[in-house]
């Protein structure tokens, strides 16, 4: 991840020299003594006062989050999560044994991009669950694979999906182990498996009730079958709850799956929940001690993910060895996060109206000048982080801090190093996979043209000199790279931190605003135009010559956010793990 520091020579200082930050000796990895995450010690946030121990709230929240332990994975999936080939390919196969279709809309300019492999998505993703079978004529698909034809299983898989694949083709062999393997661990596969033959024994219809609450004082075993789900023969039940999914017979209808679900998450990733577990619902309780005041009582849906993506070598790692599946499921997780406070936002609009729009300046700014439409629109509140609203406050507090203490003198930013001893020794404890397969890159736009001089251009900028050698060349990976794609930098800071470290001068007032707009222009979104007004008319009259009722544009802000909205595997994790994204000093 990439963090802008503004310093100012009147407030603060660079930091002073007291040997190499980087020297992992510095740093070492501990194992949390709540939870066994593997972290290292400068993240500790103080000591047990009883025990002396370093306690973490990235992994368990001092001890507070219990989670069930991950499960070993079978040792058929455990030797392929071991291979190269298949970490690479392992978003294929899950695509193909998923019981749920995934509705993701992937910005392929990264995925496919030259360079460590990462995704990149643009708005929301929902998962989607169709009926048992397919209706006539019609070929199966998601779990219907597990009911319909299953004597050509594999075929119809391969067909569902496509022979090829951007991510490499698919073994038809390790395809054949994996349904096997599916079928003798996973509580999802047996349910369907048993729906084939309930059917073909009676020949009846019927429809799959998915239970939201599988019964307390369980979270720590593994769901049987007759606990995640029951076959409904005739009528729905009136006891179905909220939450419950109920999988049609026959239908043309696909059914959107709430986040909250337990296993929203299992039935779309089988190949990182290969034993069916339940995840995440709203009634997992804290573990707090007694005489706490806390007022609540139950996990919020970040912790729980941000306590699950952990390292702890007493558990199953399916998930951390996930390979590019790994990727796809942090950028899932969050935007199921991020939904879950939307929702929010969505269901408190009275009490945001009341306090956003007690200032009438702000309705008129955004031309909202018809009362009727400053009733009707959804907000989307400062409270939001990374929200529009969010963002503009933060700029203003950043000005009214150089307002107070003057202009900053430096424009500081800093990559951090997939390849720091630190990184290297927390992969090789567990088995010495790649950096790239643990989102924590960012990719950067170069080459930059050649320049014979260093100058200053109108706006304050500094245009550094780039002599045109073009016979000096290196080839690295195959890209042969000459002086225009050398990245600007501090050769002294680089050697100290062993990261790209480049700081720039701030020389003009114009230069230090673009600096904080930069910084506070937020997460990547997609251009779009915003018609100015709030009624859609062509013409004020009709053919009649009576006048033309207005129709009322209702303004939802918290949609405008999803729709432009991109959203990356490295800002999901680091957003899951409520890192900040700005800090300002004074506050």
């Amino acid at each position: 991840m990439r963090k802008a520091i503004l310093l100012s020579k009147r407030t603060s200082s660079l930091p002073q020299d007291k040997g190499s930050t980087s020297k992992a000796e510095d740093n070492p990895i501990v194992e949390c003594t709540k939870c066994g995450a593997l972290m290292w010690t400068s993240e500790s946030t103080g000591k047990d006062f009883k025990t002396g121990e370093l306690t973490f709230t990235i992994c368990c929240n001092h001890g507070q989050i219990k989670l069930p332990p991950i499960n070993q994975p079978p040792p058929m999936l455990e030797e392929l999560l071991q291979q190269r080939w298949f970490r690479d390919t392992i978003r294929v196969y899950n695509s193909v044994l998923a019981f749920t279709s995934i509705g993701m809309k992937m910005d392929y300019t990264v995925v496919n991009a030259p360079g460590p492999y990462t995704i990149r998505i643009q708005g929301q993703t929902h998962h989607r669950i169709g009926s048992l079978l397919p209706r006539q004529g019609r070929p199966p698909e998601y779990l219907q694979l597990y009911i319909f034809d299953t004597g050509n299983e594999v075929r119809n898989r391969l067909n569902a999906m496509g022979q090829t694949s951007t991510e490499g083709n698919l073994d038809e062999t390790t395809l054949a182990r994996l349904i096997e393997m599916l079928d003798e661990n996973n509580c999802l596969a047996k349910l369907f498996r048993r729906a084939r033959d309930y059917y073909e024994d009676s020949g009846q219809e019927f429809n799959i009730r998915l239970l939201s609450d599988k019964g307390k004082g369980k979270e720590y075993d593994l769901p049987s079958t007759s606990e995640v789900a029951g076959l409904i023969v005739g009528d729905m039940s009136s006891t179905i709850g909220v939450r419950d999914i109920v999988v049609q017979f026959q239908s043309d209808t696909l059914q959107q799956i709430r986040d909250d679900h337990p296993l929203y998450m299992s039935l779309q990733y089988p190949l990182l929940f290969p034993h069916g577990e339940y995840g995440f619902h709203p009634e997992i309780s804290l573990h707090l001690e007694t005489g706490t005041s806390r007022t609540r009582q139950f996990l919020t849906i970040r912790q729980y993910y941000a306590a699950q993506i952990q390292t702890r070598l007493n558990q199953g790692m399916t998930l951390v060895k996930g390979g590019r599946l790994l990727h796809q499921y942090v950028v899932d997780v969050y935007t199921a996060i991020e939904e879950d406070r939307l929702r929010w936002a969505r269901n408190n609009q009275d009490v945001l109206r009341a306090e956003l729009y007690s200032n009438v300046l702000d309705a008129v700014s955004k031309g909202d000048t018809d009362a009727k439409v400053i009733g009707q629109r959804f907000i989307l509140p400062p409270s939001f982080t990374g929200g529009p609203r969010y963002l503009v406050e933060k700029y203003h507090d950043a000005m009214a801090i150089c307002r107070e203490y003057g202009n900053p003198d430096l424009f500081i930013t800093m990559t951090a190093n997939p390849n720091w001893r630190e990184i290297k020794e927390h992969l090789e404890i567990y088995g010495g996979d790649s950096p790239n397969d643990r989102p924590d890159i960012e990719c950067r736009k170069y080459p930059r043209p050649y320049n014979d001089s260093t100058s200053i251009d109108k706006s304050g900028y500094v245009l550094y000199r780039r002599r045109r050698n073009e016979n000096e060349s290196v080839v690295k990976s195959g890209a042969t790279l000459n002086n225009t794609f050398v990245v600007p930098h501090n050769v002294n800071l680089l050697k100290k931190y062993e990261a790209h470290i480049n700081v720039e001068w701030c020389n003009r007032t114009s230069a230090v605003k673009y600096l904080f707009k930069y910084i506070t222009k937020g997460v990547d979104r997609a251009s779009a135009v915003i018609e100015k007004g709030n009624t859609a008319t062509t013409s004020d009259t009709v053919a009649s010559g009576e006048p033309k009722e207005k129709v009322i544009k209702q303004r939802n802000e918290i949609q405008e956010y999803i729709e432009a909205r991109y959203l990356s595997a490295c800002e999901a994790m680091w957003r899951t793990f409520a890192f900040h994204i700005h800090k300002r000093k004074p506050s």
